[in-house]
C-alpha cells in the first residue's frame, strides 16, 4: 500500500515537473508575447484616458489588468535567467525598462489630460438668461412634487433623485445626460429603475447617479432626460426632460 502511495506521489511530482518544464520552454520561445499584450493594453488604457467621457469603471478595469500584466513581465526574466539565455534575458530586462518608462510618461501626461478634460464647466458656461432647475436638499418636501415627472436632487457630484411618472407600462426607467447647449453626451453612472405598470400618477422610486464630466465649483447646464423602456416590446420612449445646473464629481 505504501509502495502504491509513493508511486502516485512520484507520478504527480513528475507531472508537475513536466508541466513547468513545458511552460518554461514556451516562455523561452514566446517571451515577446507578454510585451505585445502589455503594450496593446497600454494603448487601450491611453484611449480611455484621452476619451474621458467614457465610463470610468471601464478605465479602472483596464488599469487593473494592465498592472497585472506588467507584473507578469518579470516571469520571462526569471525563466531566462534559469535557462541561461543571456541575450533574451538582456532584451527582456530592457523591455521592462522601456515598458516602465512609457507607462510612467503616459501616466504623467494623463494628469494633464484629466486636468484639461475636467474643466468642462469652465469651457461650457451657462448662457445668460437660460432657465434651469437647481438641485434641492429635501427629497421629501411635498411642495416640490409636481403634477408630472418630477426629479429632485441633492448634494454635489453624487445626486439623489426622486422620480414620479404618470401612466406607464412594466419596464425600466433610465436617466440620460447631455450638455444643454451643445447636446454633448455626458459621462454619468446610468440611473435605472425597474417599474411596474400603473394607471395613476405616482412616485416610482429614488436612487442616485454620479455625473463624472467636470469638477466641483464649475457648474454647467445639464439636460437630463427620463426614458422608459417597455419590458415586452423593448421600445424606448422619452417621457420628459429638464435642464439643471449641476457639477461633476471630482475624482
Amino acid at each position: 500500500m505504501e509502495e502504491n502511495g509513493n508511486s502516485v506521489e512520484k507520478k504527480n511530482r513528475n507531472a508537475i515537473i513536466k508541466f513547468f518544464g513545458a511552460a518554461s520552454n514556451w516562455i523561452e520561445s514566446f517571451w515577446w508575447i507578454f510585451y505585445l499584450v502589455f503594450f496593446a493594453l497600454l494603448l487601450l488604457w491611453w484611449y480611455f484616458v484621452k476619451n474621458p467621457m467614457q465610463e470610468f469603471e471601464i478605465l479602472s478595469i483596464v488599469e487593473s489588468v494592465l498592472f497585472v500584466v506588467y507584473l507578469i513581465l518579470f516571469i520571462p526574466i526569471v525563466v531566462l535567467i534559469i535557462k541561461k539565455k543571456w541575450l533574451k534575458f538582456a532584451i527582456s530586462v530592457l523591455g521592462v525598462f522601456i515598458a516602465t518608462g512609457i507607462w510612467a510618461l503616459l501616466g504623467f501626461l494623463s494628469f494633464f489630460e484629466y486636468g484639461s478634460s475636467d474643466h468642462f464647466g469652465e469651457r461650457h458656461p451657462i448662457p445668460e438668461g437660460m432657465a434651469y432647475f437647481m438641485s434641492d436638499e429635501n427629497l421629501s418636501d411635498p411642495a416640490l412634487m409636481e403634477d408630472e415627472q418630477t426629479w429632485i436632487f441633492l448634494s454635489q457630484g453624487i445626486y439623489e433623485y426622486s422620480i414620479s411618472v404618470p401612466k406607464v407600462s412594466d419596464g425600466t426607467l433610465s436617466l440620460k445626460g447631455f450638455e444643454a447647449v451643445t447636446d454633448f453626451p455626458l459621462s454619468i453612472r446610468p440611473a435605472t429603475i425597474p417599474v411596474q405598470g400603473h394607471d395613476d400618477f405616482g412616485n416610482v422610486g429614488t436612487g442616485e447617479f454620479t455625473l463624472y464630466t467636470g469638477i466641483w465649483d464649475e457648474p454647467y447646464a445639464v439636460r437630463l432626460e427620463l426614458w422608459h423602456e417597455d419590458s415586452e416590446s423593448k421600445s424606448e420612449k422619452k417621457l420628459t426632460e429638464k435642464i439643471y445646473k449641476l457639477e461633476g464629481w471630482m475624482r
